[in-house]
């Protein structure tokens, strides 16, 4: 069953995630993601993604993905699908983050305050 829906060319992104990440399933699973209108250049290919090793722990059972986590899986796939555009916009994003962290250091350590880190840029 799966090797024929491989041959259709319809399966575009596969993703490996770890158990206990969904609520209902224990075991490692695939996410098959599909597209019927893929363009020529990727009509023989699947981009593979084995994000066993990318969580975070919910609770002693459950994991997740965090915000941050979905984004960068997210910019794979747009680098694979040429959207180059996202991908740099995602990276702004980041850049833009880390500069205002600086600049609340830089407030602090004018004040003479001990800074702390922004709990939200801790991933």
């Amino acid at each position: 069953m799966r090797e024929q829906l491989v041959k259709t060319g319809h399966v575009d992104v596969m993703i490996d995630i770890r158990g206990n990440f969904f609520y209902t399933r224990t075991v490692p699973c695939q996410l098959w993601f599909l597209n019927k209108a893929k363009p020529k250049p990727h009509q023989d290919k699947v981009l593979m993604i084995d994000a066993r090793n990318v969580y975070r722990k919910v609770t002693r059972k459950i994991m997740d993905f965090s915000p941050e986590q979905l984004q960068n899986l997210s910019s794979i796939v747009w680098l694979y699908r040429g959207q180059e555009a996202r991908f740099v916009e995602l990276m702004q994003s980041y850049v833009d983050s880390v500069l205002r962290e600086a600049d609340t250091c830089n407030v602090f350590e004018s004040n003479r305050i001990s800074p702390s880190p922004n709990p939200t840029l801790l991933i």
